[in-house]
């Protein structure tokens, strides 16, 4: 068995390398940049197809394997594991899951902007009663019409403050062990949703944290990702493709999730 890299992984490894060598290590040698969320090489990476590397290239991302996923997020990390620890979500907990589950119009309507970077991506798993253990979740969505009602909060979320596009699980049956979870797409935009302040941390502190409230939030049924009650195995198979990532153990503080 081959375990060397293909010349295709070893170019990206080099473009990667030089991005980071050139825009990202500078940038966060200065004091006052270590702590901030580097708008300018985000647009860099956008550009170089480092976020939508879990995107089909019919919505403008790269297309690429899990090793190659891998092996950015290792080379990013070198220079700012900040940068990595935002990148691995949007890529994997959004652009995957929207492009293993999503619907033609779903993929349209997101995945270009989320392979640019023009729009920014989280999960929503973690709240303040549930980690790793999601079937432990209590945010709800009760469907009444062409809407979902979302009540709850999220919390520990990688990326919340700066997020356009949320991917929440949430509770939907309540009659079943475990119960029923769903996985809806949310815009930041959506009536009813609001930010707490971001996290302070001891450390990653250029990926912002925060959390997130729902009160009686109105999500589109059409915003209904993949099917209604399956949510749970749809989050294993992005969790999969999440765990290729090297700072994967950096996705965690305090025993929860930053998703």
């Amino acid at each position: 068995m081959d375990f060397d890299l293909t010349a295709q992984q070893k170019s990206l490894q080099d473009m990667v390398r030089k991005f980071v060598e050139n825009e990202v290590i500078p940038v966060v040698n200065t004091p006052d940049k270590e702590k901030d969320f580097l708008w300018d090489a985000w647009e860099k990476m956008g550009e170089l197809g480092l976020l939508g590397m879990c995107v089909p290239e019919e919505y403008g991302g790269a297309g690429t394997d899990n090793i190659m996923f891998a092996l950015a997020i290792e080379e990013i990390a070198r220079g700012h594991a900040s940068l990595a620890l935002s990148m691995a979500p949007h890529n994997c907990f959004v652009g995957d899951t929207i492009s293993q589950h999503g619907t033609k119009e779903q993929k349209e309507t997101y995945l270009p902007g989320l392979a640019s970077g023009k729009l920014i991506g989280a999960g929503g798993w973690t709240e303040p009663g549930a980690g790793s253990d999601v079937h432990g979740i209590k945010t709800t969505a009760v469907k009444d019409g062409d809407y979902y009602i979302v009540n709850g909060s999220k919390t520990f979320i990688t990326n919340a403050p700066i997020a356009h596009v949320l991917i929440t699980l949430v509770v939907t049956d309540k009659s079943t062990k475990p119960p029923g979870l769903t996985c809806l797409i949310i815009d930041r935009e959506s009536q009813g949703i609001s930010f707490g302040k971001p996290l302070d941390k001891m450390g990653l502190c250029g990926s912002p944290t925060g959390e997130i409230f729902f009160e009686d939030c109105k999500v589109p049924v059409g915003n209904l990702l993949g099917r209604e009650n399956k949510g749970f195995t749809q989050l294993m198979s992005t969790f999969e493709i999440g765990r290729y990532g090297p700072p994967g153990s950096a996705l965690c503080w305090n025993g929860h999730c930053l998703v």
